[in-house]
């Protein structure tokens, strides 16, 4: 099945033309707003496109660290069956049996991701600018800390020998892993989920700009993405949670770091230390 899914070196390169190609408009000055918004645009995809090639480097990091994966993966899956959540069997056995579901979900789990992650940021940032930044403040955040997380490898629930789970891709011919993790993107990177945490960013923000009307298709993406990611047996619930938790994190940095750094400056009022006379 071919896919739109870029390796981390091609999205590199692109992204470094992209950030050039931005700065040399940046020095022709372009006027009006046309022009200005033409270079923020450029700069931002190029942005994008780096923080997809830093995310998709981490596979091959974990490529070279597989030992205690498939452990992992099980000791996650004893977690769960203490919480009674591990339902993640039950929901791959049945949606594979139903074809058409079961490729429709292998082709939103490939299709969705990116792709999804791409059109809300354009979408953002032609409607809703004022809140861009912010966005793309919790996409970094979001995707460092997984990157570095990943460096700890997790076997997928597909990979575990013996669970007898279903690689419902690979079955219908839509993986986009190869027969080893150097492919496209890595197999072993599974904790935490970052199909659920660009999800939940959408989600989130989506919300916040437009609650009555595209917060409900973010909210949806994100019930999708979360469903599928479990049903083809590409992550465990706890991956979804764990992305959450980074994401909420995330959140809370972004509020309370500008709060303190407001909080430090002195009061417009007061009299700044330089002008307080010295003790001698």
């Amino acid at each position: 099945m071919p896919h739109l899914i870029l390796g981390w070196q091609i999205a590199f390169y692109w992204a470094g033309g992209l950030l050039i190609a931005a700065g040399l408009l940046w020095l022709v000055r372009p006027q009006g707003r046309f022009g200005r918004a033409a270079v923020a645009g450029v700069r931002e995809c190029g942005i994008v496109l780096g923080l997809f090639a830093f995310w998709q480097l981490a596979g091959t990091h974990a490529h070279h660290n597989p030992e205690g994966a498939v452990g992992r993966g099980r000791r996650l899956l004893d977690i769960e069956n203490t919480l009674h959540i591990a339902s993640e069997h039950a929901i791959n056995h049945w949606i594979d049996g139903h074809r058409i579901l079961t490729e429709l979900c292998n082709g939103y789990y490939v299709y969705g991701h990116f792709n999804g992650l791409i059109i809300f940021l354009a979408w953002l940032f032609i409607s809703h600018r004022q809140l861009y930044p912010s966005v793309r403040m919790s996409v970094v955040l979001v995707t460092a800390t997984c990157f570095f997380v990943h460096l700890i490898t997790v076997a997928p629930p597909r990979l575990l020998p013996g669970a007898n789970f279903i690689d419902t891709a690979a079955e219908y011919g839509q993986s986009v892993y190869g027969p080893t993790t150097l492919e496209v993107a890595d197999q072993l990177s599974a904790f935490p989920s970052v199909h659920v945490g660009w999800a939940a960013i959408i989600a989130y923000w989506a919300w916040r700009a437009s609650p009555n009307r595209w917060g409900w298709v973010g909210i949806a993406h994100f019930v999708a993405t979360s469903l599928v990611v479990v049903a083809t047996a590409n992550h465990y619930w706890l991956d979804g949670v764990a992305a959450m938790a980074i994401f909420a994190v995330a959140l809370l940095l972004q509020a309370s770091v500008p709060m303190l750094v407001r909080a430090s400056r002195p009061h417009p009022n007061e009299p700044d230390a330089v002008d307080q006379p010295a003790l001698v």
